[in-house]
């Protein structure tokens, strides 16, 4: 029998921030340790009902005791320019000391967050910050306005990852995009912006490598003779970021989406079909297939569709790569990835494309006249990577009937830009093609990527 007095927890989690902020959330996550490496962690989320903890002056006497304490913020309704705070803090002395925060504005990074929709929506976001230690998160989600812009200030602690991700209908959380683990240093500054045009097909990054805790599988790979793809459709041009693609929604339905999907070796269908069965009601398009040994030329083709008012832009893309592929001694990925078909893989050397819409507005939309578009193309991680031979870019206006050529300048290895004129409004559509010295090809086209107003 274990006698418990509530009034013990006298030290209310609280926060001193250097900016005016009410508390939307805290959490705190308790987890004690023994020395066999067993754990037993208890959670506590009140919402923005105040929650206490009671301080300790000792450690326990079986384990090791470890606090994480988070904290969301937002600024008073009142002021023009919107702002919330993200906060993130961990104890491993072993005792709970008293829970009030004081927040320095040198500890934080500032976030400057944007969220990108063609027409109003009410979306929803959530943002958390964990230690690994703890495994993992559990947190609430939010309404979010869209489109809208923000800062965001969170807590710059190298230790600490975050998670983060939203959805352009917050009744059935359809569509938006997830990101990959993050961290964030004291006094730093990072862009971010959700579901800017154009929306193409995303693979998977590892932006904090061994720290990744959730592990990352690379978007092609091959053990022995296992071939495994992974791809997700309408993900935006946030490093990390990775769109809702197959999946309609998690509480019902915003849309429709239909895409295929074909693997062909040297010239010969080996595998295809529907992608969205083949995803299995989740975002990405995961697929395996065996292959030859011999050294042969590799191509995928992924297409994908969707319907939907509140999705916008980017309503339908078609993706196709090519590389030689054969038969080769994996390795083991470093710490934070995971090879999904064994303890070894090589990693393919497929090509990437990434897009920027320079002054593209939070409406999706361009001024009419000159146009630019920006693209990088490259390899996956930890991929092979031979040098970009050469670019390509047609654009059209008219829903795909008709494209012509635009001269493209670079600016950097993979790096280009174009410009052409556009004095009508209505959608762009855009189709890209890149190749590498290796041969390795890439064909993107992209209907209404993006809008001239």
């Amino acid at each position: 029998t274990v006698p418990m007095a509530e009034s013990a927890a006298s030290s209310q989690i609280a926060f001193a921030t250097p900016l005016a902020a009410r508390v939307t959330d805290v959490q705190a996550t308790l987890l004690v340790q023994s020395a066999a490496g067993s754990s037993s962690a208890f959670g506590f989320d009140n919402g923005n009902v105040p929650l206490y903890l009671s301080p300790t002056s000792s450690a326990p006497p079986a384990g090791h005791l470890y606090l994480g304490v988070n904290g969301l913020l937002h600024s008073p309704s009142t002021v023009a320019s919107p702002y919330q705070y993200n906060l993130v803090y961990e104890d491993t002395s072993g005792v709970i000391p008293a829970q009030h925060y004081t927040v320095q504005a040198s500890s934080l990074a500032t976030l400057h967050e944007r969220f990108f929709q063609a027409g109003k929506a009410q979306g929803a976001d959530f943002r958390i910050g964990f230690y690994p230690w703890e495994g993992g998160y559990f947190t609430n989600i939010y309404p979010q306005a869209l489109p809208d812009q923000r800062t965001v200030y969170a807590t710059g602690d190298p230790a600490a990852v975050w998670a983060s991700g939203y959805w352009q209908s917050f009744q059935t959380l359809s569509g938006g995009q997830s990101a990959a683990l993050e961290q964030f240093a004291a006094g730093q500054t990072v862009p971010v912006d959700w579901n800017g045009a154009p929306l193409h097909m995303g693979t998977n990054m590892n932006l904090i490598g061994a720290a990744n805790v959730f592990l990352a599988a690379p978007s092609a790979s091959r053990s022995g003779n296992t071939l495994v793809l992974d791809v997700t459709p309408f993900s935006d041009n946030q490093p990390g970021d990775l769109g809702s693609g197959f999946q309609t929604g998690i509480f019902g339905a915003a849309g429709t989406v239909t895409g295929t999907y074909e693997i062909d070796q040297n010239g010969k269908k080996i595998a295809g079909g529907n992608a969205v069965k083949a995803a299995q009601g989740g975002n990405s398009l995961f697929t395996q297939v065996k292959l030859r040994a011999r050294p042969s030329l590799v191509k995928f083709i992924v297409s994908a569709s969707r319907t939907g008012r509140v999705y916008g832009m980017s309503a339908s893309t078609r993706t196709v790569w090519t590389w030689s592929s054969a038969k080769q001694a994996g390795t083991v990925l470093p710490a934070g990835w995971i090879c999904p078909a064994s303890n070894a893989c090589a990693v393919q050397p497929m090509l990437t494309l990434q897009y920027a819409v320079p002054g593209l507005g939070l409406d999706e939309s361009a001024a009419p006249g000159r146009q630019v578009l920006d693209f990088t193309a490259g390899h996956l991680q930890l991929a092979p990577a031979s040098a970009i031979k050469g670019a390509s870019l047609q654009v059209s206006q008219n829903g795909g009937k008709t494209w012509r050529p635009v001269a493209l300048t670079g600016y950097g290895p993979g790096a280009f830009r174009a410009s052409f004129n556009d004095k009508s409004p209505g959608p762009v559509s855009l189709r890209v093609t890149a190749s590498d010295a290796a041969g390795g090809t890439i064909r993107e086209t992209i209907l209404s990527a993006y809008k001239v107003s």
